[in-house]
């Protein structure tokens, strides 16, 4: 595991660690490839499997949680999901009872087999979408999911657009969920802030293929003080 220090107390997880390094050319060569920095496309591939539009108007009308993630509301940040979705999680559930925040928040964890229940974070399938797999992206996902005990989950490219910043705050604890980092474009001025005991961290992660574990279950900020949009690879994985 890369000597990594991993708690089940977050709080005693260090802000970020390294995890690994892969290579940048191949990886930015294919994301080019497959044109997957073009924002115009990202709605057609998130839905590009749901063929009757059921998630889609789940994630338009029922649900905030889905529309943060889905809709594109906001002009500041953007995602690219790569996984299969779960429909049958979907199909199995009312809108009522799998949106609901107690039913997001209740996952079980069986040694270290995660099962789900009720969780919106887990329509997202350990496996990619039919056009990501084979690909050195693919390879990447299953290689950072091996060297933790839960595995990988959600996958995506996110864009955060230049002169913003993401507000401080900590990701909900959806059966312990930590999120590597591989920057695919960025500046030195992108950084991460992140509160450990007592102290404040600050770290900018290079475009170089280096794979950034970040602990989210502490009070974190990201801001992009330049121009340019920032697109990371990031993978979640579950310790």
């Amino acid at each position: 595991m890369n000597n990594l220090i991993i708690s089940d107390n977050r709080k005693e997880i260090p802000p970020y660690q390294y995890v690994g390094k892969y290579d940048h050319l191949r990886l930015s060569n294919e994301i080019s490839q497959l044109n997957l920095l073009d924002r115009s496309r990202w709605h057609n591939i998130n839905f590009i499997e749901d063929v009757d539009n059921k998630f889609e108007n789940i994630a338009t009308k029922h649900s905030r949680y889905y529309s943060r993630w889905f809709g594109f509301a906001s002009e500041t940040y953007k995602d690219l999901f790569l996984n299969q979705i779960d429909y049958d999680l979907i199909n199995s559930q009312s809108d009522e009872d799998f949106h609901s925040k107690k039913s997001r928040a209740r996952v079980v964890t069986n040694s270290s087999k995660l099962r789900r229940q009720n969780n919106a974070e887990f329509i997202f399938m350990p496996r990619l979408k039919p056009m990501f797999q084979g690909t050195y992206i693919e390879e990447i996902y299953k290689d950072i999911g091996s060297k933790f005990s839960g595995g990988a989950g959600r996958i995506k490219i996110g864009w955060m657009a230049g002169d913003s910043e993401v507000k401080e705050h900590i990701d909900g604890d959806s059966a312990f969920i930590l999120k590597v980092h591989i920057p695919l474009v960025t500046t030195p001025t992108v950084k991460f802030f992140a509160k450990f005991k007592g102290e404040i961290y600050e770290h900018h992660m290079p475009a170089d293929g280096t794979a950034t574990l970040l602990n989210v279950g502490i009070p974190h900020r990201v801001v992009n003080t330049s121009s340019i949009d920032r697109y990371h690879m990031i993978i979640n994985v579950y310790p």
